[in-house]
């Protein structure tokens, strides 16, 4: 069991991935309802701004509470910048291993690059290893590049929901054209009302 020390069962994989979609969401103005609750003034600042992370990693994820009831915070805001809607970002920047391919393949980018992200960081929750690995920036995008599927671990991939395997292919879906890739990832809101999301809202 020593190379699987590191996954996460797939309900507190939903858990966490839903408290990390709570918080970007106000960051990208997602969030309408004054009743938010991770309402406050530092994320008030951050939401009229429309922040995007660009460094989202499971290093920049902190975790309190228990098991059942994680709180979730995100550190380490270096990276990021507003990004209004319609404009797109230039900078090369992040962490290789979570970087969206667009940021890689040095293209400008959106909001996006940080649902990719999200994705990289659920993968390896379930898995124990990132999506996609490489020595350098270029080996990386290589990767991601002559990919044909994800790499999920035969021996977890049997027991996933088949919303969890979804919500992955569809933040992670590789492909050599890298304008396909950002066209077809997951927006905030389609994320939000994947059913892999609502099972969690709805207790399921």
């Amino acid at each position: 069991m020593g190379e699987f020390r590191n996954i996460l069962r797939e309900d507190l994989c939903n858990n966490l991935v839903a408290s990390l979609l709570a918080v970007l969401y106000y960051c990208h103005s997602l969030f309408r309802s004054s009743n938010s609750p991770i309402a406050g003034a530092g994320l008030e600042i951050l939401h009229s701004h429309h922040i995007i992370h660009r460094d989202l990693k499971p290093e920049n994820i902190l975790l309190s509470g228990t098991e059942e009831d994680p709180v979730l915070k995100i550190a380490d805001f270096g990276f990021s910048r507003s990004v209004n809607p319609g404009e797109y970002a230039e900078t090369v920047c992040g962490s290789p291993l979570y970087m969206a391919p667009e940021v890689l393949g040095f293209q400008r980018y959106d909001e996006k690059v940080d649902m990719w992200s999200v994705g990289a960081i659920l993968f390896e929750l379930l898995n124990g290893y990132p999506p996609f690995r490489g020595r350098n920036n270029a080996q990386v995008l290589k990767n991601i590049k002559s990919s044909t599927r994800l790499p999920f671990s035969q021996v977890i991939l049997p027991g996933l929901n088949p919303d969890c395997v979804d919500v992955c292919l569809k933040l992670l879906s590789p492909n050599p054209d890298l304008s396909i890739v950002a066209a077809n990832r997951l927006s905030f809101d389609e994320f939000y009302w994947h059913k892999f999301l609502r099972r969690k809202r709805m207790g399921i």
